[in-house]
């Protein structure tokens, strides 16, 4: 009797370890769940914030491309003004290089008294442009040459009365007009401007009312305040050119920069 006592207690007792192993093996399988589910969301975490590290970094790449200039091509076209002279039949425009913008526009017209004018596509008032330019006309740098900004309804009138910057003119100064605000400074450009030599630099920004020419080596600069109520439709870059002496003039375009201004 005493041996079937202690053989049933020996089995109750193993049943009991059993049931104690069991219990530890659940308890084991719920800590390893327990420690999967932190791994995961810490692995998620991870994820989370490594995107928008990658998010910012986008963001600060953008920021930085909007500081930079980008070249850019803008389309010209022929004002129609003076077309009872049929004046546009003697101006080409001839488009070298899509990226950069490169460009060249012959006046051909060996005739005096009688405006050309040229003006581009509609223009971005949010942006900063850069023009880099050229000239050649023929050894008569008293020539009247003007850059505009004007509004595109009147694109096809004589743009006497707009925004605008002279280079050189028949008594050889350089000058702006129809502006809030001017200011020269050093020589006049006809005093040492070189055909095909001589790089003329123009910026301009709507929204900052700038409107700005010069060189190079900065010998002549002129920066002005741009009336922008003359400018309330869509913006146009126009170049005129007026003839005092029977010579040809080419305008040629170096590269156009744009850089995006910051949104507020």
């Amino acid at each position: 009797m005493s041996k079937k006592f202690e053989a049933q207690e020996n089995i109750d007792k193993f049943l009991g370890k059993e049931e104690q192993l069991v219990k530890l093996n659940k308890q084991v399988e719920n800590l390893e769940k327990q420690l999967q589910k932190k791994v995961k969301v810490f692995e998620e975490q991870i994820y989370i914030q490594d995107d928008d590290i990658i998010q910012v970094n986008q963001y600060n790449d953008g920021i930085q491309n909007q500081d930079q200039y980008q070249k850019q091509q803008i389309q010209f076209y022929k004002s129609m003004w003076n077309k009872e002279h049929k004046v546009q039949e003697d101006i080409k425009i001839i488009q070298n290089d899509q990226k950069n913008g490169h460009m060249i526009i012959k006046f051909d017209r060996e005739r005096q008294g009688l405006e050309q004018q040229v003006y581009s596509q509609i223009l971005n008032k949010k942006a900063t442009y850069h023009l880099k330019m050229k000239l050649n006309l023929f050894g008569e740098n008293r020539q009247n040459v003007v850059f505009f900004l004007l509004d595109y309804k009147n694109r096809n009138i004589e743009w006497g009365g707009q925004n605008q910057i002279m280079i050189s003119s028949y008594q050889g100064y350089t000058n702006a007009g129809n502006v809030i605000e001017k200011a020269a400074n050093g020589q006049n450009f006809s005093e040492f401007m070189q055909d095909n030599e001589t790089v003329y630099n123009i910026v301009f920004d709507y929204s900052r009312k700038l409107f700005q020419v010069y060189d190079d080596d900065k010998k002549c600069q002129i920066n002005t305040v741009l009336d922008t109520e003359k400018i309330k439709g869509g913006m146009v870059f126009g170049m005129d050119f007026y003839q005092y002496y029977q010579k040809k003039a080419v305008y040629e375009i170096l590269e156009i920069n744009v850089k995006q201004n910051h949104m507020e």
